[in-house]
């Protein structure tokens, strides 16, 4: 057991010797792999470090590509929304049509039918009369020589006509120049009388004419426009036996013509209630005629017109002047008359006498003259499918809402806000569904694909001012117009740029007009309508 003892003992001790005698290499060794596992712990953690900002980074961008995806959905999901609501007014727009188209089929197909009834019935009577073809062209020889004849006698009858009116040409001719000497006597008479002063108890008037197309009572004349200066009656003194035989040797009834109806109705009248204070008294008028009219081209400087004129266009009691004011040129022509609208009211509209054909193109041009921030309403047409068929609605003094067959609609950039009169036209054509915006006769914007194809149904109403929610009503005050507004009208077809400027500039009125300033049934509520002929004359 001790030798056992001993032994682990001396064991040890070499054990002691051999660790206390290690050499410098394996000093190094152990150096450097405590070293290699600093290094090893160092280089795990930066790659944990690593994996961590891979993983961050990982995430990023999947959270960029969620983002991303997320977006792409959006604008997809409205896109399907807008495909949707246009999808859903295109096949409402077909279901219109196609009940349109249903109804004019099965008005075709009656239509068809009867014809055909009365086809198969004129052919059973044909056979059944006349049985024999020879018959049939021997009358029509018949029926062709009669017509020649009564051709042949037409032709006669022209010719006729033709040399009665060379002849009453040549007694016009010959009346006007009676006229104008009867003009010159009166003037002399006028000048020899009292120059300084002319008093008359007659103040001239304008009266309704019921016979002129758009005519109403209650309508404002303006007092500057050229066919007021016409005039009716003269008054002169009293005459000699000698100067009543020479004024009577010039009448038409001397000469073998027959009087005009103003010479009728002035030989009806009594004079008796004529003589003013002067005690002039009232011949008969002097017949008419359209050489001796002002706005017939006359030359109005004329002095012996100019001193009729004083003399029946002044009121009781006003001196003559001695020379005719002159009245400021005129350029832009042509608009009949002039609205307008005082405020923007449920009450203040304007209705036509007639409607609007079938329209697969049309042209609307008329003068405005607004100072809003918002004008509303200018033109609306309403049938019984659709109260828009046909609008125009200045949602703001920048933008115009043109609108054919609601929805649908184009907004147009206009600029009115300012104190003077601005021209606008817009134009539509159902071919590729183009369409036009003229602002004082220069072209502003055009596009296409607005209602291609389409078709605005006639027999609606046609009201200014106002927007229509039903036909012919459903007014709402904020949808009303404010300002004036003169020289409305609409074709039925599409205007030539140079036909819009010659509309801008007053130079005429194209053919094709299918509805007016002309065509005005009645104002209503505060609206005032005001006659004139050029746009510089219009004055409410």
């Amino acid at each position: 057991m001790a030798r056992w003892f001993w032994l682990v003992v001396q064991l040890l001790q070499l054990l002691c010797v051999t660790v206390q005698k290690v050499d410098p290499t394996t000093q190094k060794l152990r150096r450097l792999n405590q070293q290699f596992l600093q290094f090893q712990a160092l280089m795990q953690a930066r790659l944990d470090l690593l994996v961590l900002e891979q993983n961050r980074n990982s995430s990023r961008l999947l959270e960029g590509h969620v983002q991303a995806l997320n977006d792409h959905y959006q604008h997809v999901s409205h896109d399907l929304e807008h495909l949707k609501h246009s999808t859903t007014q295109e096949v409402e727009a077909l279901r219109r049509w196609s009940r349109k188209l249903e109804k004019k089929n099965s008005q075709m197909e009656v239509r068809l039918a009867l014809m055909e009834r009365i086809l198969r019935e004129n052919c059973h009577h044909t056979h059944k009369l006349d049985p024999d073809p020879s018959l049939d062209i021997s009358n029509l020889t018949l029926e062709l020589q009669s017509q020649e004849e009564r051709l042949a006698e037409l032709q006669v009858q022209r010719d006729e006509l033709l040399v009665g009116l060379k002849g009453l040409q040549e007694s016009l001719k010959n009346q006007a120049l009676r006229v104008t000497r009867v003009e010159g006597r009166l003037s002399d008479i006028l000048q020899s009388s009292r120059p300084g002063m002319v008093s008359s108890n007659l103040a001239p008037q304008k009266t309704f004419d019921p016979h002129r197309r758009g005519a109403r009572p209650g309508r404002v004349l303006d007092s500057r426009s050229p066919t007021d200066h016409q005039y009716h009656a003269a008054y002169q003194p009293k005459r000699s036996k000698a100067q009543r035989s020479r004024l009577y040797s010039l009448s038409p009834e001397r000469q073998g013509q027959t009087p005009s109806p103003t010479q009728q109705q002035s030989q009806a009248s009594p004079h008796a209630d004529t003589q003013n204070q002067t005690g002039l008294k009232a011949p008969p008028v002097l017949p008419e005629s359209r050489t001796s009219r002002w706005d017939e081209g006359e030359d109005r400087s004329d002095p012996q017109s100019s001193v009729i004129q004083n003399l029946l266009q002044v009121p009781a009691g006003h001196k003559i002047p001695a020379e005719r004011t002159p009245r400021r040129e005129a350029t832009l022509c042509n608009v009949d008359s002039m609205l307008l609208f005082p405020s923007a009211s449920a009450e203040n509209y304007v209705t036509f006498t007639q409607t609007l054909p079938d329209l697969a193109e049309l042209s609307v041009c008329l003068w405005l003259h607004v100072e809003a921030s918002r004008f509303g309403t200018l033109l609306s047409y309403a049938t019984e499918h659709n109260d828009n068929q046909l609008v125009l609605y200045g949602s703001s003094s920048a933008s115009l809402d043109f609108v054919i067959g609601d929805p649908v609609y184009r907004r147009l950039s206009v600029s009115f806000r300012d104190p003077r009169w601005h021209h606008l036209c817009v134009l539509w054509s159902s071919i590729q569904g183009q369409f036009w915006h003229y602002s004082d006769g220069r072209l502003s914007s055009s596009g296409s694909g607005f209602r291609r194809g389409w078709e605005i149904p006639g027999g609606g109403s046609v009201v200014l001012g106002q927007e229509q929610d039903s036909v012919g009503g459903g007014f709402d005050p904020a949808e009303g117009f404010a300002g004036q507004m003169s020289g409305f009208r609409l074709w039925n077809r599409v205007l030539s740029p140079s036909e819009v400027e010659g509309v801008a500039e007053g130079r005429g009125v194209p053919r094709g007009v299918v509805l007016g300033m002309e065509d005005i049934k009645e104002v209503h509520g505060e609206v005032q309508e005001v006659g004139c002929e050029c746009l510089e004359n219009c004055a409410a």
